[in-house]
């Protein structure tokens, strides 16, 4: 469920973020065009889970033999990896996060804003996508990230993205102040709810323990015999994964995505092992493949079924298995324009356009999104003419009042 400085220093933020199209997005707007070039994606960052002990270092690879063999597992690897297969089960809710915590580091968020490191300091921003941080050792960095490190928080003024949660009444938590709107639910079969109305839940065998809250994200121990699940918001998505803690783990899970009228769940054609929502002949939410390791850091194989509206994570426990055991796929929405306000009224009425041929105008409370046609080749423009309604300048006339141009 992915960077200049005084001190000659340079530094890659972790974050998120999905390869697709070039996207204008018009917030509440004095009338104007918006010129938006089509431009290459960013790159992917994926979670990282330190093991409770470091990977074992790769065989050579040579000329002469140019695939790794496999790790030979010492006999003491082998006997670990046995004594794991029971020596988790039947854990209660503390016992099950402080496992997380210790072998998968879950306290620790997926992503985290510049300057949220202890003894870290956001010194100043440069645009919305980089800032200046000093480290705790004293050195100045200039962090770039791959999504914007603002956006508009709920009284339309431009603040930190903050993925924390907090509590929005009795039923959901929900990130302070985050670039996609996103719901977790307080029960494990509550799920997960998403922007264009996607929610994504768990399919079986809810969890009636209360939720614990652990770094930015929940998690629901006993979500299934010997299985937590955890979710958590990131900058474009949400992340979900399950901790299988013993050999009465299950080694499918299963997710059902509720899904607005025309929309479909599809093993996806682009990326091999990967999922996808399509809605109108595009991706609007994509399933990159999922990741599976052990405690000791060694891969799983893993792979995805689709029926109907459920996707199924399957995750081979054979041979030797150093448990617990952490599964992590992610779901990425495909848009990045709803990084944006959310005040106002909600509504277009009087609005006028006018579109540049090809180019698709998709309407949203308070957002106007323009999306570039599929396989537009590079350095396309569009134009787009917004003509709001009221005399300009007038009290209650409407106006522009941000134009985001995001690579996607």
């Amino acid at each position: 469920m992915s960077v200049l400085c005084c001190a000659a220093v340079l530094a890659a933020w972790p974050v998120l973020a999905a390869a697709s199209r070039s996207v204008a997005s018009v917030l509440g707007a004095p009338s104007g065009s918006v010129a938006a070039p089509v431009s290459e994606g960013a790159s992917a960052d994926a979670r990282q889970q330190p093991g409770a002990q470091p990977r074992p270092p790769s065989p050579p690879i040579s000329l002469a033999s140019p695939f790794a063999r496999a790790a030979v597992l010492t006999p003491e690897q082998v006997a670990r990896d046995e004594a794991s297969r029971t020596a988790f089960r039947g854990l209660d809710r503390a016992g099950a996060v402080a496992l997380a915590e210790r072998d998968f580091h879950v306290d620790r968020p997926v992503w985290r804003s510049p300057g949220s490191e202890e003894g870290g300091h956001l010194e100043k921003y440069l645009g919305e996508s980089a800032a200046v941080e000093k480290l705790p050792g004293g050195q100045h960095v200039v962090v770039s990230s791959t999504v914007p490190l603002r956006t508009d928080d709920a009284s339309g003024k431009l603040a930190p993205v903050s993925l924390t949660l907090h509590e929005d009444g009795q039923r959901t938590y929900v990130p302070e102040n985050p670039l996609v709107a996103v719901a977790i639910s307080k029960h494990a079969d509550g799920g997960i709810a998403l922007p264009l109305g996607i929610s994504v839940s768990q399919v079986a065998g809810a969890s009636a323990q209360a939720p614990a809250v652990v770094g930015d994200g929940v998690m629901f121990a006993n979500a299934r015999p010997d299985t937590d699940l955890l979710e958590e918001p990131l900058p474009d998505g949400a992340d979900v994964s399950w901790q299988l803690r013993s050999q009465l783990s299950p080694d499918e899970e299963a997710l059902h995505f509720a899904l607005p009228a025309g929309a479909s769940l599809k093993l996806s054609t682009s990326e091999p092992g990967g999922a996808e929502v399509i809605e109108q002949g595009r991706p609007v939410l994509v399933v990159p493949p999922a990741s599976a390791q052990g405690a000791d850091g060694r891969s799983l194989a893993t792979s995805y079924s689709v029926s109907g509206d459920v996707l199924t994570t399957h995750v081979d426990l054979s041979g030797n298995v150093d448990f617990p055991v952490l599964v992590d796929p992610n779901l990425v929405l495909e848009f990045a324009a709803y990084y944006g306000t959310t005040n106002g009224s909600g509504q277009w009425a009087g609005w006028q356009y006018s579109l540049a041929s090809g180019f698709e105008l998709i309407v949203e409370p308070s957002l106007l999104e323009v999306r570039a046609p599929s396989g537009e080749p590079y350095g396309s423009v569009g134009e787009l003419d917004i003509f709001p309604p009221g005399p300009h300048g007038k009290t209650n006339s409407a106006g522009i009042t941000r134009v985001d141009i995001s690579d996607m």
